[in-house]
């Protein structure tokens, strides 16, 4: 009998797999364990021999088909050039594809979108005949290849052969295309979909049930198929009852002692947030290790960098598997910097931070960020052409030969930003763009660095996105198509996708995972962060192309058209999922990432975004503090520092925190005398002091209300630090 395949969501859920078999047997059947995606590839790689076409040129051969397409289109030529519509006509192909639907089936398919399907059945056709005429085809299509070997082979896959049956596991979300996969596998060798929920719950997650009843419907096109269900957990301690209570239908008892495992906080904003996450762990972990706890988000792009900032400053190793988006990235952000001075007309702001930026050597060495400021505004200058910038600089009365070097630079600098901003064909825009970069010159990047890792990864990312770019419109001989900066932004923005961060080298690190990469694993005490409405549940999207009514009459005229007399497959084959399956998902994917804490979840939230913009707690916990009233909601101190010194996160906050205790008369001097017998005699301890008890001097005189009061606390430190004083406070000080 031949070996089980087991294939998973995600390969972080085979990681935990090979663990449990490996403790509990001594063996790890590591090549008997794909994820869904490694799975498919395997497949990809035996029936469809070709690479599909890149990211990039994919994403010129849509730019050029939608624009194309679009032309004497009212409705959508006012919508092309604004910024995501590439990425959602994308997008739009992508599902239509995946959708099992060509261009054949796409014309017999009417009466869905008035004043958009006509646009949308040329920009489909434009798309494949471009691909045609280059010998290429996508990734969509190279699934519908796989699809249509799988349907005409009587033959178990050669990567199968050696296996007596599949099991897929924790799989939940079906396109048509993964249905079809799922059922034509399902012909040659047994497979078995294991759905991640009890019978009891599906009906709390009706999308689940709605995939379920998508198999059951198959009938004899089920060929080897079964379907099984997890079983109900029977534990009755606080933290599973609370689990198994979210959205059920049931009446709901009160859990005992609930608080003990599940915590509810409230922080003043992200970056408390993750600060107050990361004290929690570092007062959890006596004796435990790092790999116990997980942070999960709907999405990290808000906080991967205040992840990744919070937890280096408390000296705690933390994976993000992925992350942060490069376009948010430091040195990607800088080099975008360029396209922000374009959009600014060329301010005297914008292009002092292109020219000051770290990431770049465009500065001759001795002059500083500060020398740029002071050259451009003792110009006069406010913003306007390379002409008016070189009128203005030209007027500037100076013998340092520094400022004039600076000054030559910099109006080379506007220069080429304008000839940038006037590009109108691809070449001539990336020739301009990679001029840009040349005379900024980034610097060199270590790689060896773990501080500088992953601004050389996005480094080499945008320098291949660009390498590609090249290649593909050399191959499609599209040098004078119409392309401007904007475009070019869109494309970068629109390619620089997730990457992963490095991996600690002895896997003892905290998670920050987003709730599609946790998908199923368990963790002893679990952070959901970011409960914020918009954020989890995710805002639906309604920025698509096609509205969600437009969306449904068109699964209801493909039902009717192409599946007419395919009865079996209707339900797995519908192209667009509904607005209610998006909130069942949403709902779905809290309940999963509650259930992956063993020993103790914390719900975590917000009151401000890092703009102070207000956030509104998630309706989840609108519906958990309904249904579970005792559970009292725990709010952080506002500002890090207003904790007691043994809760602050680095040292160079428990210094600042005694420091500032040290002329606070309501301390307790005793306790807090041995602490200071630490800083004694270490530099700038004497500084220090002096500093902190003027700070709390004026902080004394600035509280008190009472007018007489505040007179006999006035001094020499109270009053307005204005220019005149700063000297001398300066050198009383040195």
């Amino acid at each position: 009998m031949g070996e089980t395949l087991h294939i998973f969501p995600t390969r972080l859920r085979i990681e935990e797999e090979v663990a449990k078999a490996s403790s509990a047997s001594g063996v790890v059947f590591t090549h008997a364990m794909l994820s869904f995606g490694d799975f498919e590839e395997k497949l990809l790689s035996e029936f469809v021999k070709q690479k599909p076409l890149g990211d990039v040129a994919r994403w010129l051969f849509l730019f050029e088909s939608a624009k194309s397409a679009s032309a004497g289109n009212p409705l959508i030529h006012d919508l092309i050039d604004t910024d995501g519509f590439g990425r959602a006509a994308g997008e739009l192909i992508q599902q239509i594809k995946l959708g099992l639907v060509g261009r054949e089936e796409l014309e017999k398919i009417s009466g869905f979108a008035p004043g958009k399907e006509g646009w949308l059945k040329n920009f489909f056709a434009r798309y494949a005949l471009l691909l045609r005429n280059a010998g290429a085809f996508d990734s969509a299509d190279a699934t519908k290849m796989l699809l249509k070997k799988m349907a005409t082979s009587r033959k178990r896959p050669k990567c199968l052969e050696r296996f007596s049956e599949i099991r897929i596991h924790g799989v939940y979300h079906f396109t048509p295309a993964r249905f079809e996969l799922i059922r034509l596998t399902a012909k040659t060798i047994p497979t078995i979909l294991h759905f991640p929920l009890p019978d009891e719950r599906r009906l709390a997650f009706d999308f689940v049930e709605r995939d379920v009843r998508k198999f059951q419907n198959l009938g004899a096109e089920a060929g080897l198929l079964e379907l099984e269900f997890e079983e109900a957990e029977k534990n009755d301690n606080p933290l599973n009852l609370f689990v198994e209570s979210l959205f059920s239908q049931e009446k709901r008892e009160k859990i005992e002692r609930l608080g003990e495992s599940v915590h509810v906080l409230k922080h003043s904003g992200r970056y408390r947030e993750i600060e107050e996450a990361a004290e929690k762990i570092l007062s959890m972990t006596d004796g435990a290790a790092y790999s116990d706890y997980c942070l999960v988000f709907r999405d990290l792009e808000k906080y991967g960098s205040i992840v990744e900032d919070v937890f280096r400053r408390a000296g705690i190793p933390v994976y993000l598997r992925r992350g942060i988006p490069a376009r948010s990235n430091p040195f990607i952000r800088a080099v975008l910097c360029v396209f922000e001075a374009l959009e600014k007309n060329l301010e005297r702001d914008e292009v002092s931070r292109l020219a000051s930026s770290q990431y770049f050597s465009f500065l001759a060495a001795g002059v500083e960020p500060q020398d740029v400021d002071r050259l451009l505004m003792g110009a006069g200058i406010i913003s306007g052409s390379r002409r008016q910038w070189g009128d203005k600089l030209s007027r500037v009365k100076s013998s340092d030969k520094a400022d004039k070097h600076l000054s030559k630079n910099i109006l080379a600098l506007v220069g080429l930003l304008e000839k940038l901003g006037a590009a109108s064909t691809i070449k001539k825009c990336m020739g301009a763009f990679e001029a840009v970069l040349k005379l900024l010159r980034p610097k060199p990047m270590d790689a060896t660095n773990p501080y500088f890792l992953r601004d050389a990864f996005c480094a080499a990312t945008l320098e291949k996105i660009m390498g590609d770019l090249r290649h593909a419109v050399a191959k499609r001989q599209a040098e004078g198509v119409r392309f401007g900066w904007r475009d070019l932004r869109r494309l970068l923005l629109d390619n620089l996708g997730n990457m992963n961060s490095p991996r600690w080298s002895n896997a003892n690190h905290v998670y920050a995972l987003n709730v599609h990469e946790l998908a199923g694993r368990r963790f002893k005490t679990i952070f959901i962060c970011g409960l914020h409405e918009g954020e989890f549940p995710a805002k639906i999207q309604r920025g698509s192309i096609l509205t969600e009514a437009e969306k449904t009459e068109f699964n209801k005229k493909h039902a009717e058209t192409v599946l007419a007399e395919k009865t079996g497959l209707k339900a797995g084959r519908a192209v667009f999922s509904h607005l209610g399956e998006a909130w069942e998902e949403e709902s779905f994917l809290f309940y999963q990432s509650a259930k992956s804490a063993e020993e103790r979840l914390f719900l975590s939230y917000s009151a401000t975004d890092l703009e102070g913009k207000e956030l509104i707690p998630s309706p989840f916990l609108e519906e958990i503090s309904s249904a579970h009233p005792d559970l009292i909601v725990e709010a952080s101190p506002a500002v890090a520092i207003g904790k007691s010194f043994e809760r602050q996160l680095d040292a160079e906050a428990v210094r600042t925190k005694l420091l500032g205790e040290l002329f606070d008369r309501s301390a307790n001097v005793a306790e807090l005398r041995p602490h200071f017998k630490k800083f004694i005699g270490t530099p700038g301890f004497r500084l220090s002091c002096e500093k902190s008890r003027v700070e709390r001097i004026r902080q004394n005189f600035y509280r008190e209300h009472d007018p007489a009061k505040r007179a006999a606390l006035s001094n020499k430190f109270t009053g307005r630090l204005d220019a005149s004083q700063t000297p001398g406070l300066g050198a009383y000080f040195k």
